[in-house]
């Protein structure tokens, strides 16, 4: 990996999170949130692989700095099964 794609992945990263824990929207069934419109953006972006990484970062530190430790596991999995829908597997859709 190249610096350029290190920092960009961690931005997106800090993106979800923020978009993640920040902004809460209550729901019958726990909240909605903008962190997973921010995956989509950095899988159209960076890729599949970059993407489920920022993913799983941002959206697993957002979990565990507010005390869902426990989801901690099943977040990882699933934002790396989100990327991969979200995905072509082959190429970008976006160019930076």
């Amino acid at each position: 990996m190249k610096t350029k794609d290190i920092t960009l992945t961690g931005l997106m990263a800090a993106l979800i999170f923020i978009g993640t824990f920040f902004f809460k929207i209550p729901s019958p069934f726990g909240y909605n949130h903008f962190g997973d419109g921010f995956m989509l953006l950095t899988v159209f972006m960076l890729g599949y692989k970059k993407g489920a990484f920022a993913g799983a970062i941002g959206a697993g530190l957002a979990d565990g700095l507010s005390g869902f430790v426990v989801w901690l596991p099943g977040t990882i999995v699933i934002k790396a099964i989100t990327a991969l829908c979200f995905s072509r597997k082959t190429e970008k859709i976006i160019c930076v």
